[in-house]
Formats: structure tokens, C-alpha cells, sequence
């Protein structure tokens, strides 16, 4: 099976609180409507035991990072339904999995996310 079509899984763990902290001080720049969906969005990376997020609207960025355990490669996400499903949520540690389906991890929905 190539690279292009097989079928991968990647998660991480992380506190709640700091990733829903984390995601409030990104989403500020975060325009609320736009004509550009991507802008909507928080880039998200997990590697060497940190959760990279970022944001931008195209004039003014925020980068930030918080402990993390596991893997999840760079992916932009819903920045809004993040937000909600963490507030919707009282679980002290969170796990996302995204997963690949042989293309790049763009604008992609959430396959999973637990909470307990």
C-alpha cells in the first residue's frame, strides 16, 4: 500500500482547561465572519511532548503552546466547534484523534474527541 492511500491515526492528550484557555487567547483573532473559511480556523500541532495552536487574520497572528502528550500532525480545525465541545465538557484531560486519510490535514473535522 503507497503512502498516498493508506490510512493513519494520530492522537493527543491534553487538560482541558489549558487547551480551552489556549484556544480563547488564539481565537482572538480569529474574524467571526470571512470570506476565507480557513481564517476560521486554529492551526494545531502536536510534537516533542507540546500543542503548538495558531491564529491569524491575515494581518495579525497569535502563536501558542501548552503540554501535550502523543501526536497530531499539523491540522486546522474549526476554532468555534473546538471551543464548544470543550465547554460542553467538565473532564480534566481531553484526547483529539484525527484521521488521515492520504491528504494533507487541512480544514479537517475532528474524527474524535473524548473527554474524562
Amino acid at each position: 500500500m503507497s503512502t498516498a492511500t493508506m490510512k493513519t491515526a494520530s492522537s493527543m492528550a491534553v487538560r482541558r482547561k489549558q487547551l480551552l484557555l489556549a484556544l480563547k487567547r488564539v481565537s482572538q483573532v480569529i474574524p467571526k465572519h470571512s470570506a476565507k473559511p480557513i481564517l476560521q480556523g486554529v492551526r494545531l500541532e502536536a510534537v516533542d511532548g507540546q500543542l503548538h495552536l495558531a491564529a491569524t487574520d491575515m494581518e495579525v497572528s497569535v502563536i501558542t503552546a501548552i503540554e501535550a502528550e502523543g501526536m497530531l500532525p499539523l491540522c486546522v480545525v474549526p476554532c468555534q466547534e473546538l471551543i464548544k465541545r470543550l465547554k460542553a465538557s467538565n473532564a480534566d484531560i481531553c484526547s483529539i484523534k484525527v484521521n488521515d486519510e492520504g491528504d494533507r490535514f487541512i480544514f479537517t473535522r475532528i474524527s474524535q474527541m473524548e473527554c474524562s
